[in-house]
């Protein structure tokens, strides 16, 4: 009976050390899970920054080029302005002679 016991004693204490094998397994598991997770978020953090960077420098770059088209169009029609009046003096001109 007693040699039963032991044997049920070891076996008891075989599973313990089995089960805690398998639980330090398992945390270690869940900390580099944890670890993978922390990256992936700083990953996607940072791209999203970025994104939101270079979506700000387009809609700067889309202003500029909204106010440089502005500019363009306000010259090109002073420009035909002037050229209007210089062909109708040249027409003047002709005219008196």
């Amino acid at each position: 009976m007693e040699t039963s016991q032991n044997e049920l004693d070891n076996e008891r204490q075989e599973k313990i050390e089995q089960l805690s094998s398998q639980s330090e397994n398992y945390q270690k598991q869940i900390k580099e899970l944890e670890q993978k997770i922390s990256e992936k978020d700083n990953e996607r953090t940072s791209i999203s920054e970025r994104l939101n960077e270079v979506e700000l420098e387009l809609r700067k770059m889309g202003d500029e080029h909204a106010l440089k088209s502005v500019k363009d169009a306000e010259d090109l029609q002073s420009l035909v302005k002037e050229r209007n009046a210089l062909i109708e003096q040249q027409a003047i001109y002709s005219e008196e002679q």
